[in-house]
This record gives C-alpha cells, sequence and structure tokens, in this order.
C-alpha cells in the first residue's frame, strides 16, 4: 500500500489526501526502518566513581596494565571487580565483556579438564582438634586514601580458636609472598615428620594454584585444598572475619600508607 500511495504522491496528490483515501495513517508512509543495532548507542566514555568522565580507550589501558602484571590472567569479571575496586570506575561486566572483545585481550575458554588435579574441599566445616591443623587463607582489598589506591591484605584464620595469625600487606600479593608467610608461621621443616598434619583451604586465585607453591606444600607435607568455583561460604571463618574487620577497623580509619595499614 505504500507503493500506491508513493505512486499517487508523485502524480502531484498530496500526502494527506492519498492517505485518507487509502486508509493509511501519515506515518505509514514517513516512517523510515532504521539502520543497524537497535537499543541504546554504544558508549564511549566511562564514569569513575569521583564523577568524571573517561575515554573508553583509557578503561582499555587500564586493563592492558592489569593483565600486564604477574599472575594475572583475569576474564571478564575479575576484570570488571578490579577496574571497579582499584582504578574506581562504575562499570558493568557486560561493558568489561564488550572491551576486552573488541581488543582481543579475552581468555580462552578453559578446558573442562583443567585443575582437575587440584584437591577440592569435602568436609565443608571442618573440626580441627588442636592449634595448626586447619588454617583458612583469603585476600582482603582496603583502601589506602593517602594513596589513593586499593591494598590487599593476605590473612591466615586458624580454626581451632579462630586465631588470626601473622598477616601480609602489599600493593599485590604474589606467590612469593604466600610462600614467604608460610615459612614465616610454619618453618622449613616438613611438619609431617614432627607428628603434626596441617590442611590449608584457599580459593582459586593465582597465588595459590602456582606449580611452586604446590611443591612447596608437597615438601611440607601440607595438604593443600581449594574450594569450589564461586563458592566463598566454603572458605566461611576467613570470609567472617574479613566481615569482622570491615566493620571494626575499615569503616572507622582512614590509611595513610601500607605502614599505617600494616601497624
Amino acid at each position: 500500500m505504500k507503493e500506491v500511495a508513493m505512486e499517487y504522491y508523485a502524480k502531484g496528490h498530496t500526502i494527506s489526501k492519498v492517505t485518507k483515501l487509502l486508509g493509511l495513517s501519515k506515518s505509514t508512509y514517513y516512517h523510515k526502518p532504521g539502520i543497524g543495532v537497535p537499543g541504546r548507542p554504544t558508549s564511549t566514555h566511562t564514569m569513575r566513581m569521583d564523577g568524571t568522565m573517561v575515554p573508553d580507550k583509557t578503561v582499555v589501558e587500564d586493563i592492558m596494565e592489569m593483565l600486564a602484571m604477574d599472575f594475572v590472567d583475569y576474564g571478564y569479571r575479575k576484570a570488571c571487580e578490579w577496574l571497579k575496586w582499584v582504578k574506581r570506575y562504575i562499570v558493568n561486566h557486560k561493558k568489561v565483556l564488550r572491551l576486552m572483545r573488541e581488543n582481543q585481550v579475552t581468555l580462552p575458554r578453559r578446558s573442562g579438564l583443567e585443575g582437575q588435579d587440584r584437591k577440592r574441599i569435602t568436609e565443608k566445616v571442618p573440626q580441627p582438634t588442636g592449634p595448626r591443623q586447619r588454617i583458612e587463607v583469603d585476600i582482603k582489598y582496603i583502601r589506602v586514601h593517602g594513596q589513593k589506591r586499593n591494598a590487599l591484605v593476605l590473612n591466615f584464620v586458624d580454626l581451632f580458636h579462630r586465631e588470626w595469625l601473622p598477616f601480609h600487606v602489599g600493593w599485590n600479593i604474589r606467590k612469593e609472598d604466600f610462600i614467604r608467610m608460610l615459612r614465616t608461621l610454619f618453618g622449613d621443616q616438613p611438619l609431617k615428620t614432627d607428628g603434626m598434619y596441617l590442611v590449608i583451604r584457599t580459593d582459586n586465585g593465582s597465588q595459590f594454584i602456582a606449580t611452586e607453591v604446590a611443591k612447596w606444600m608437597e615438601h611440607m607435607g601440607i595438604e593443600h585444598e581449594f574450594i569450589h568455583a564461586a563458592t566463598p561460604e566454603e572458605n566461611a571463618h576467613v570470609e567472617s572475619f574479613h566481615s569482622v574487620m570491615q566493620r571494626a577497623m575499615v569503616r572507622t580509619r582512614e590509611f595513610d600508607s601500607l605502614k599505617h595499614l600494616h601497624d
């Protein structure tokens, strides 16, 4: 019908008269189909938590900076959390995925066999009979206002008395930091020879799954078990400790430096 209306219009009839005779709405004649993907236009800038707008090119540069760090193999979801907590962006994982895909920096899909040799937890709530039998380990982000950066705190919690053991503070937590803290806590002599049996539970962070960590654990006779993906409740004691730390310390103080945070 629209083609008929256009034919009569070309002969000199008005659009109003033609559409009225044909029983058409004027909008039918004037409507032009959209071009491209429907919906909201693709954004070109990203907002920071201070209200400033940053070109997406800068966000991509920050992602590249993150991926260039040692032992970082983040996918788009972890990259999104890093951008929010470290770079202070207001961004969601969908945009981060789009930017990483457009710039070809996404990780390849993991094989279903990857990581199958890691020992997964079998006891959801461990029941140690004494100290230094079950240790939960995790990392907490804490804002250092004086440096306008987030620091990381590597925490160890002994499940027997819920004891907070010596910890490590740094801008980054690497496998070397984890091994060094284990040496500080347990020495270098194999523990099983002393009649001691220790299980350490962690998530699947790059600091914990490194080959050097596995070799050191084997040398020490320490059993290293990993929680399942996306199940922080399996590391409940150290997660609970982090909640206490957040309420009692982080919310009530502002830190000027790493030393201030550590002390």
